[in-house]
């Protein structure tokens, strides 16, 4: 699309290039009226193949009728006598002829008409019109008086006539930014802009079109594609050439099946590769246009090794048949078996911590009966400072204790403080009163 929208350039000898892109019109005159009979066979056109240009070229030696003109190193006809001058007359006329006409001519228009040395009819900026033939004087005479009186018509595509006055302002303008209007002097340009929008769609009668949900080529091809780049990210358009190649390296280039074991075997389009299972613990299935490799939902194999993880369904058992998993981790997280080392581990910490509660145990059990071995006073008035030892399952105490009565005999005080071999201490207070 964007090679048909870039249209065609029309270069001259003198003048700007043109370009005309689909759609639009180029038009090609000549200067001659529209009466009489033309032939075209004293022109032809010549093609450079090296240039790619197209020439124009007219005969050296061109034939109008029966006449054929060429150059016979004198370049001009001489010796023509006056011809009849009336309106029946078909003589040739001479230079000094058309001279005396031309001079006579010359002093009917006057102003600064008069005949040039070649015969012809000179004259500029007749009746100050700035116009330079009798017929654009008048003409210029009458439209100024015409537009003087009653200005002029405007109209788009024919249609929505309304009269412009006398030093009204027309103004042209373009809302949607395709068409260029620019203005010097008095002329007024029209340009189509290098980038046109469209709101829905564009496109050529009977042809593509463009859209902005796509192109609609019409059925028509698009020709003279450049190859476009096959890469990864690539949005160029590629042509059938690329296609081509691509097509016949891809068919001639065959598709290797290799496997843990054996040797890789090349397959051809064409060749038939056959996908089997053991039929023991793997099935495949064809359905269509679909291979299917399954799996046994009761595999029977000898071992089973996870180099990775293996997970067990919630709800499922795994039935070791009285054969013992070696090899197992040490348990992180909750949740995780543990092998024999960490239970072997946990069990002889746990049985160091009963022992640890037991010597703790036995050495209070020694520190009671060492506080139960203290004496005390006796006598009324008295007070009496002791100590004792006791030992109970090969742990020890020693106990100090403090008594003393009132001087009636009716109470009695004690205190005790004792230690043990595992750094336990203990103390005790009573008060009692006898009657």
């Amino acid at each position: 699309s964007s090679v048909v929208g870039q249209g065609l350039t029309f270069a001259a000898n003198e003048g700007s290039d043109i370009t005309r892109k689909p759609g639009d019109t180029l038009v090609l005159k000549g200067d001659a009226s529209t009466k009489g009979d033309y032939s075209g066979k004293n022109i032809k056109t010549v093609t450079d193949i090296s240039s790619g240009m197209i020439s124009i070229q007219i005969a050296e030696s061109p034939m109008f009728g029966s006449v054929v003109i060429n150059n016979n190193n004198s370049g001009k006809i001489t010796g023509v006598n006056d011809g009849a001058i009336s309106a029946e007359s078909k003589d040739a006329v001479n230079g000094g002829q058309i001279h005396r006409v031309t001079t006579s001519i010359s002093n009917i228009i006057g102003g600064n008409t008069h005949s040039g040395a070649d015969g012809s009819l000179v004259t500029s900026n007749i009746g100050n019109t700035g116009k330079n033939t009798i017929h654009d004087a008048i003409d210029s005479v009458r439209s100024t008086a015409e537009t003087a009186s009653s200005g002029w018509n405007l109209s788009v595509n024919g249609q929505q006539s309304s009269a412009v006055k006398p030093k009204e302002t027309v103004d042209l303008n373009n809302k949607d930014g395709n068409i260029s209007i620019s203005k010097k002097d008095n002329q007024v340009s029209f340009n189509l802009s290098d980038s046109v929008k469209v709101k829905e769609s564009i496109g050529i009668e009977n042809g593509p079109s463009l859209t902005r949900n796509g192109i609609d080529g019409a059925g028509m091809k698009i020709t003279n594609v450049a190859d476009g780049v096959i890469a990864a990210g690539s949005k160029d358009v590629v042509n059938g050439g690329q296609i081509h190649d691509f097509v016949s390296g891809e068919i001639a280039r065959p598709i290797t099946f290799s496997a843990d074991s054996g040797t890789p075997y090349d397959a051809r389009m064409g060749t038939v590769v056959n996908v089997k299972g053991d039929n023991k613990n793997i099935h495949t299935t064809v359905s269509g246009n679909t291979l299917s490799v399954s799996l046994n939902e009761s595999i029977n194999v000898k071992s089973v090794t996870a180099t990775e993880s293996l997970s067990v369904a919630n709800g499922a058992s795994v039935d070791m048949g009285g054969n013992a998993i070696h090899n197992v981790g040490n348990a992180t997280r909750p949740g995780d078996a543990v092998n024999y080392g960490q239970f072997q581990q946990a069990f002889g910490n746990l049985g160091n911590q009963i022992n640890r509660v037991e010597r703790r145990a036995n050495a209070g059990a020694a520190a009671a009966i060492a506080t139960a071995g203290l004496t005390q006073a006796y006598i009324p008035g008295k007070s009496m400072m002791s100590m004792s030892g006791g030992t109970f399952q090969g742990e020890s105490s020693l106990a100090i204790g403090m008594s003393t009565i009132s001087d009636n005999g009716s109470w009695v005080l004690k205190g005790s403080f004792s230690s043990t071999t595992r750094n336990q201490t203990g103390a005790s207070v009573g008060v009692g009163f006898q009657f």
